[in-house]
């Protein structure tokens, strides 16, 4: 009986190995099966990020695609450096870097109907004669010289000018009817409701917005920025006191500040985002060399061409304006174009970061017109606001390079 135990105990113990064998097979097998599972799921985990990542970038290409291009008003005097203003907007509207809504010419530093006349058959050369231009109602408090203002009637009379053909051209024998430049304003900030605003790029002084603004002071909130040439920050003003002997002038100042003070302040004193580009950057770049060196080489492929487009003719008569009054004048710089240029995300690049400053605007006759940094101490009870001011270029190298595009409405 005890043997019969033993055998039995025996088969039983086979048997129980037998099963244990076969669960390690079978455990093996299903371990097999989870790991192929595991690394199944892994796989399929990153295929699913992969079109997730994928489909993350085409939005955001997407949305970059779709953000809004500026809408841009330009505000000038109706300067040569204006008219280079207008041919590169107008070449950045073509591209689609910008909707150029319309200009707006303040008769500040130039002489009607000289200056009206210009700016339409530049817009004219340029190819957008269906952008309207307007004409300000306002008046400078300080007036701009004479000597100054008469730069448009020579523009005018050059023979470089006379002859060009301008079917868009108003041709009217009366300021008064010019299309006026504060309604119109008006009218385009309150259509941009809920669309991003507009940028107001201006040149001159800031009396037409500044006019809008008073009495419709809730179209403000339209305005998206501001990006203004004007001002001396740490360079002398260009009022030129040592050759006008005016009493009330001083060396501070800088003529689009100087010309519409309260104007001026008025505007600082608002909530609008406002970039400044002041006498210190544009200080640093002459007509004469780099800018007029190029031009020139532009002008002589242009005539090259065997027929006298509309582009070889706006180069032909820019080269005259800058040559034959802005060349000969030492002080003359390519001011109004700094600021512009920014405009163009190819030229952004080569402007030093803006340095934020607080800045106020001196109303008293001491000064007037000095747009003020606040020193360290501070306590003069002036209106300070804080300002992005562009003081300068990245290098040398890449103001030339600026300088160069500028030249060749390369934008």
């Amino acid at each position: 009986a005890l043997a019969k135990r033993g055998d039995e105990n025996n088969q039983a113990s086979t048997g129980r190995g037998d099963r244990g064998r076969e669960g390690e097979a079978t455990g093996e097998t299903m371990g097999a099966t989870g790991g192929r599972r595991a690394r199944g799921w892994r796989l399929a985990g990153l295929a699913v990020a992969l079109v997730v990542a994928s489909r993350l970038l085409r939005s955001a290409s997407a949305q970059q695609q779709e953000l809004p291009i500026p809408k841009v008003v330009f505000a000038g005097a109706g300067t040569v450096d204006d008219c280079q203003c207008i041919a590169l907007l107008a070449k950045m509207h073509e591209e689609g870097e910008i909707d150029f809504l319309g200009d707006v010419l303040l008769n500040f530093d130039s002489l009607l109907p000289s200056s009206m006349q210009v700016t339409e058959v530049i817009h004219e050369l340029a190819g957008i004669p269906q952008i309207p231009s307007f004409l300000s109602q306002t008046k400078a408090y300080n007036a701009f010289p004479y000597l100054y203002r008469g730069d448009s009637v020579h523009m005018a009379e050059m023979p470089a000018f006379q002859g060009i053909p301008c079917d868009s051209c108003t041709n009217v024998t009366n300021a008064a009817d010019y299309p006026d430049a504060e309604s119109w304003l008006a009218e385009t900030l309150a259509g941009v409701e809920g669309d991003g605003g507009i940028t107001y790029v201006c040149t001159a002084p800031l009396s037409n917005l500044a006019a809008v603004l008073r009495s419709r002071p809730e179209l403000a909130a339209f305005v998206k920025e501001i990006l203004w040439m004007g001002g001396a920050v740490d360079v002398p003003g260009n009022l030129e006191v040592d050759q006008f002997k005016y009493t009330t002038w001083n060396d501070k100042a800088e003529w689009n500040a100087y010309a519409a003070p309260y104007d001026t302040a008025f505007i600082f004193e608002t909530a609008i985002p406002i970039s400044m580009f002041p006498l210190d950057i544009s200080n640093q770049v002459p007509v004469a060399g780099t800018f007029m060196e190029t031009l020139q080489a532009a002008l002589t492929n242009a005539s090259q061409e065997a027929n006298a487009t509309s582009d070889a003719l706006l180069i032909e008569l820019m080269y005259a304006f800058y040559e034959e009054i802005a060349l000969p004048a030492p002080m003359y710089r390519l001011w109004n174009t700094v600021v512009v240029g920014y405009l163009s995300p190819a030229l952004q690049p080569y402007y030093a970061p803006p340095e934020v400053m607080n800045i106020t605007i001196v109303t008293d006759f001491e000064d007037q017109g000095w747009t003020k940094k606040q020193d360290l101490g501070g306590g003069d009870g002036a209106i300070y606001r804080s300002v992005p001011v562009f003081m300068s270029f990245t290098s040398e190298e890449d103001k030339d390079k600026w300088m160069e595009a500028i030249a060749n409405f390369d934008v």
